[in-house]
């Protein structure tokens, strides 16, 4: 009888038949790729919301609740009421509001993360200190310029979705109605329950039957070819990285959850965030974040972007904005490498004058 293995399938080749289940296959197989361009990878794992379906639906129940509890109790639906308003601005700015942060209904991601310019410790170091996992850069610890590139790497970003606006637009409504019917009449409170529950219902049916895409992202070959480029001719200036995160298309938790650990290494005042979205036409850098509260992005990326656009839209830039780093978002096409290197080099050139 043979004892002969089966096969082991190769991390970097076609995509395993469980990974739209199941997805650490793909982010070893990313990682994988990336030891192979002999670059220092670490993977980190995250607890994620990637659909903004269920957000949506679980706002509106929580809101129906609370107009059903005004019409017992008046203050209290009317607190009720204003404290979910208050959630689902914030998940609208691209925060996390106590609604969702209640919702035990999130995924696993994996952020895949090239560092270079390794920090390699001391000879004399303690037998502990040397098992540990590695760090990033020296020049971090240094608060030397620093520039995080985040790509998506799961299934493409958040197109503009009209019946999601004209849910959002209804509830808004809803709210309205919730407040006046607890105070001055129950019938516009029972029609904004009404509401709140059709809203509930045709976004839990959208997070059951279109689930956010699990698949490998188009464009990480493109990422990858601007890796290899600048692996080449590396910047004089900035201590670069690159990581893929899982979920962007979503709230970009992993935005968060990557910045946060990793902040002693990560200063606010050195350490500028830009984020590759893909799209189509040339690419252009998002001027300002947000729906309602516009916050303006990072003016140095900004001003080194030769192509502005003023968007209305939420990205994964406005989550590194709120944890209180400098960040902004470049859509287009990605497969303009050179475009992509230019800003880097000017940001690299904009270092070398003190200007970051």
């Amino acid at each position: 009888m043979s004892s002969a293995k089966p096969p082991t399938p190769d991390p970097g080749g076609p995509i395993p038949p469980g990974a739209r289940s199941a997805t650490l296959p793909l982010a070893l197989g990313l990682a994988h790729r990336l030891a192979q361009r002999r670059e220092h990878v670490e993977l980190q794992g995250t607890v994620i919301h990637r659909s903004r379906d269920l957000t949506l639906a679980a706002t509106a129940a929580a809101a129906a609740i609370a107009a059903l509890l005004g019409l017992i109790a008046p203050p209290l639906g009317l607190l009720g009421v204003a404290l979910v308003l208050m959630s689902g601005y914030r998940d609208l700015e691209g925060g996390s509001g106590w609604v969702r942060r209640m919702l035990v209904l999130k995924d696993l991601g994996h952020n895949v993360i090239v560092w270079r310019s390794l920090r390699t410790l001391p000879a004399a170091a303690p037998q502990t200190y040397k098992r540990r996992p590695p760090r990033p850069p020296h020049r971090s610890l240094d608060s030397g310029p620093i520039l995080i590139l985040l790509a998506p790497s799961d299934g493409d970003p958040d197109r503009p979705d009209l019946l999601r606006a004209v849910l959002k637009t209804i509830g808004l409504i809803a709210f309205i109605l919730a407040g006046l019917g607890i105070v001055w009449g129950a019938t516009l409170a029972l029609w904004a329950t009404g509401l709140f529950i059709f809203i509930g219902t045709v976004a839990w049916s959208r997070h059951l039957t279109r689930p956010p895409s699990r698949a490998p992202a188009s464009h990480i070959e493109d990422v990858l070819t601007v890796i290899d480029a600048t692996q080449k001719t590396p910047p004089k200036h900035l201590a670069l990285s690159f990581v893929f995160m899982e979920g962007l298309s979503g709230h970009a938790d992993a935005v968060e959850i990557f910045l946060r650990n990793y902040a002693p290494m990560l200063p606010r005042d050195t350490a500028r965030i830009l984020v590759l979205t893909p799209g189509t036409g040339p690419i252009a850098v998002i001027e300002k974040e947000g729906w309602l509260r516009r916050r303006a992005a990072d003016p140095l990326i900004v001003n080194t972007t030769p192509v502005k656009l003023d968007a209305y839209a939420v990205t994964p830039a406005a989550r590194a904005l709120r944890v209180g780093h400098p960040a902004a978002t470049v859509r287009g096409d990605l497969s303009d490498t050179q475009r992509i290197l230019d800003i880097i080099a000017r940001l690299d050139h904009a270092a070398a004058e003190g200007q970051w």
